[in-house]
Parts: C-alpha cells; structure tokens; sequence
C-alpha cells in the first residue's frame, strides 16, 4: 500500500519515533521522510506522538522544529496519562526541552488525569516535608485585596522568619519564630501597637511588650491579643466594646497594655482568641472572656458588658483540658484534647461534637447572636459552621443548619490529605505535598461522583461498602492555587480578600548542597600579567605605551574600546 498524506499506519509512527530517539534534527528529517509522507500528525498505538518522544528523549531541536515550523500543538496530551510534552520533559530531567516548551507557550498549569501539572510532577519528591523541624526557615507570601494594606508588601526583603499570622479587615499582624510580632494595616484605634493611629504599609516591628517572647498571638477587626512566653497577656486596639479586659476601661490603647485579671493570677495563659465584640483567654483547664454579651461569652444574659475577663462556669469540669480556642464575631468555640467540641452561643454552652478523634486544627465563621441585647452591631447573620482537620488529612464541617458532622469532598480525581486549612467566605487548604487551593461548596461534586465514581473516590466514600450517604458528605470544588508548593500554613480573613501563604525555604531539607570555591580571578589575571612576555602564543596583539609593551588580546579590546575595535579591523 502506498503511503499518502493522510497516513495512520501504527507501524508508520513507531518507526518515526524510533528514529525520534537516537537521529538529530537532519537526520531525523531524512529517515521521516523515506518512511511517511505524513511523520508529524498521528500518533502510535499508546497515544503518544513524536513531540512527546522528543520531550522524554531530550530533543530540543526538533521540539522546536515541531512546533514552529509543522503546527504541531505544543499542549498536545497522551492517551494514557493525558501528559503533555512539558510534563514529560520535567519527568524525565530534560529542563533545556521544558525551557523551550514554556517559551513556545506550554501551558505550566495544565493538568493531567490525577490533576497534576507539570510543576506538580517535578515536586514530587521534593524533600520539602523534611522542613517540619522547629528550626527551619520559613518564608510568608501575601496576595488578594491590599486596600487596608493588610498584605505588607511595600518591603518585600523582610527578613523575619514568621510562623503565624493573623489577617483582619484592617490589619494584620505576624508572629515571628523567635517571638518577634509585626503589624501592618489600618491604625485607628491603635490596633496595631505602635503608639500612634498612622497606617503601616509594610510590617514592622512591636515595641513596648519588653523582651519576652511571644508565643500566640490573635486579631480581630479592631483590636489584637498577645500571650507571652512568661503567661503575660498584651492587649491594644479600640475598646469600645470592652474587649481589651482593661480595668478601668478606656476607649483605646494605642500600645499594648498589660491585662490584669486577678481571676487567672498564678495560671499560665497559654493562648488567645478574638472576635469583633469580645476576647477569649484559655490556660490548659480554665477559659475566660470579656467584651460585649450578646450570647457568645458562655454567661448568662445580664450586664451588657463585660469588662475584665471572667471564668466560664460551664467549662468547670473534672479531667477537662482544653487544646484550642477559636472565635468568630459571634460565637466562641473550644476543643479539649479529647475531641470534645463546646459551642458559646444563645448565653449557653453546648457540647456540639463528642470525641472528634485526632484533632489538629479548628476553625469557626459566622453565628447568629441576641439582636435584642444591644442596636450597636450588625444585624447581619451568617450561619455558623465549624470546620475541623484531623491528624488523617481529613476536614470534616459541622453547620448549626443540619446539626452533623460532614466530610469534605473535593472535585479533583485524586484524593488530598489535607495538612492545614483556614476560613473566610471561602475555604483554603494545604495538602501534604505543600500545594495550596481555593475550595467553594458544589452540591455538583457529590453527584457527579455517586454518577461517575473514580477509584480515589471509591476509597474515600467508602462506596465499595456500600454505606453511601449523600447527607454524610458536602462537596467542594478545589481550585488549585498557583505558585504554592511548599506550603505549610495558610491564612485569610473573614471575608477572604487577603491571603497568606507560610512556605518552606527552597532548601529546606536538602542534605548535601554544592562546594562552590572562592573566587581566584584576580589572582590568575595577576599571575598571567607577570608571567606573559612578549615572545610567548598567548596574546596576538601588543599595546605600546610610551616605553612600555603590554600583550593583550584582540577580542577583548574590539568588544570594550570601538576606537581599538576600529583599529583591528583596519589591519
């Protein structure tokens, strides 16, 4: 049968990419052209085309053959993996074929059928997770809205190390490795500690807490909390509504304030938490708050405000420990180390969750509160939804509309274990491969699993069981965020507006790093000047100066001088 230009024949293209592996650019295009007539436009039995061949086998000159000068479409896929050539070039080591790839416009994020992209591909065996030691060096990354200049960006070489951080609406503060605290934002009221109410475009550092480290810090809309190393608590910002626990109350404080509560004399306060209205305080077996009471404090309904912090009674229970406190603006939450979930809201505490196991992270939004108590708040309400992480990579969400625990689902065709989350309207996550996503609920996510069940899906549904249950899931759709991909926290605000990203330093957990001597340019110029005469090879040309030869080098006075450059040409 004679070949014609519409060839198929899966001989043909096995051939083709035979000599795709071991010719050049010539001969590849001698060999191609004595077996086909149409070398560049099909594809062998397994889906792959020569560009693919090109890529594995390191071929960079008929890469760009193919794609510039035969059309070829550079984000061509396999039928097996759905890889592209860029996928493959960076699988296999051949960074000069994924460099020209990227240039003749491969996609970096395009993903495969397990909803890896290329980059995700290279940073498989990252040893990133090697940086899990508490002496690693960090790197904190800010992006979304910066019209309250929470983000920090105006100095972009700032060289604290931060591991946490607490982003608000109008500020944002940092909490460094060695217990430094940095602030940036909005400063009416003197939420962010300076001693002033200017606005801080960039980070800078806390004065006025001593030096004592810092060990947890919490924000809120107008004020912010901190808790030393010694149990001393700082509290600065606006005090309108009592939430700073200072006695006598004043409007505001413009520096951070020492909170003197003689209910925790003698206990050390181990964390905090703040919500626009009021502030939390915990020490491992007691919690206290203060601020204004419209049914989150967990006491009872009586005075509008509660100005130093008081012991929640309800939590007074034998062999309770609490492990974490969060707040949103309505409501305050706290976790026991065994798992145990309790609620402040409505004046009433509600152990919403029993023994949640592995708990590693909480985090709560929205919730509802007593619109008779006070007309100085918002009236809007949101409902309440606690999201929680456990040790297995697993978020679960619990919503005061259903009452019960609900797994997350994510869209993607392949499961993630989820290391850290935070949440604003939006949920963000960080797997345990350090990538970072955006998720937002879909009901479409659970439906179009229970229609079309891949085998990641099977695993985490548990459908090979048979206990499917629509109502024990909710679904999100995960949208990957690009640039992340040594992530190990993640922030936002209440809103998400602004986004905070703390990523592993690019060498952390490397064992072996490259000898790079010192430098010996100027004392090999030097030797080269003393030792050169004029009857050796080395220069070919020579300089006379007044009395003095110098032998030189042509290339190197026409590339520096164009009237010597001008000269040499001439002889």
């Amino acid at each position: 049968m004679d070949c014609t230009p519409s060839c198929r024949l899966p001989k043909h293209a096995e051939l083709i990419q035979s000599a795709a592996t071991w010719e050049n650019l010539p001969g590849f295009l001698s060999v191609a052209r004595r077996i086909c007539a149409n070398p560049t436009n099909f594809t062998d039995r397994f889906g792959r085309h020569v560009l693919h061949v090109a890529a594995t086998c390191g071929k960079g000159d008929l890469l760009e053959w193919l794609v510039k000068e035969c059309k070829v479409d550079v984000g061509l896929r396999d039928v097996e993996s759905a890889w592209t050539a860029l996928h493959r070039s960076v699988y296999y080591g051949r960074l000069d074929c994924a460099v020209r790839l990227i240039r003749c416009g491969a996609d970096l994020y395009a993903c495969d059928k397990e909803d890896l992209s290329p980059l995700d591909i290279l940073m498989l065996d990252s040893p990133y997770k090697m940086s899990s030691a508490d002496d690693h060096e960090t790197q904190l990354y800010t992006w979304g809205s910066n019209t309250n200049f929470t983000l920090g960006h105006r100095d972009e070489n700032m060289r604290q190390h931060p591991e946490l951080v607490a982003m608000c609406k109008f500020h944002s503060a940092f909490l460094t490795g060695d217990g430094k605290v940095l602030t940036c934002g909005h400063g009416r009221g003197g939420r962010l500690g300076h001693g002033d109410e200017k606005t801080q475009l960039a980070p800078c550092m806390l004065s006025g807490i001593g030096d004592d480290k810092c060990i947890s810090i919490a924000a809120a809309q107008d004020h912010t909390l901190l808790v030393m190393e010694s149990g001393v608590v700082f509290s600065f910002g606006l005090n309108n509504m009592h939430q700073l626990g200072h006695s006598p109350p004043s409007m505001q404080s413009l520096v951070p304030k020492m909170v003197q509560a003689r209910v925790w004399k003698g206990k050390q306060v181990i964390g905090v938490a703040a919500g626009k209205y009021h502030s939390a305080f915990y020490t491992h077996t007691e919690l206290f708050t203060c601020g204004l009471n419209i049914g989150q404090l967990g006491h009872l309904k009586g005075e509008k405000y509660q100005t130093i912090p008081r012991q929640v009674s309800a939590l007074v229970q034998k062999d309770l420990r609490l492990a974490s406190v969060m707040c949103s603006d309505n409501a305050t939450v706290c976790a026991t180390d065994r798992g145990d979930i309790y609620l402040l809201q409505h004046y009433t505490c509600q152990r919403v969750i029993n023994r949640f196991p592995e708990l590693t992270r909480l985090q709560v939004c929205g919730g509802n509160f007593d619109v008779t108590s006070t007309p100085d708040v918002n009236k809007a309400h949101e409902k309440l939804t606690l999201t929680l992480l456990n040790a297995k990579g697993e978020v679960y969400q619990w919503r005061s509309s259903n009452g019960g625990l609900r797994k997350a689902l994510w869209s993607l065709k392949r499961e993630l274990f989820v290391s850290d989350i935070a949440v604003g309207k939006n949920l963000l996550i960080i797997t345990d491969k350090g990538e970072a996503f955006m998720c937002t609920q879909s009901d479409d996510v659970i439906t179009d699993v229970k229609r079309t069940p891949s085998s990641s899906s099977l695993t985490q549904l548990g459908l090979l069981m048979g206990d499917w249950n629509r109502k024990d899931f909710i679904g999100y759709h995960a949208e990957r965020i690009p640039m992340v991909h040594r992530g190990m926290r993640i922030f936002t605000d209440a809103k998400s507006k602004g986004f905070a990203v703390l990523q592993s330093h690019p060498s952390a957990g490397l064992g072996k790093y490259p000898k790079v001597s010192a430098s010996r340019m100027c004392e090999d110029f030097k030797q080269l000047l003393d030792e050169s005469t004029i009857e050796d090879s080395i220069h070919d040309v020579t300089l006379m100066v007044e009395s003095h030869t110098f032998p030189a080098h042509s290339f190197i006075l026409a590339s520096r001088s164009a009237v010597l450059r001008d000269l040499l040409q001439a002889d």
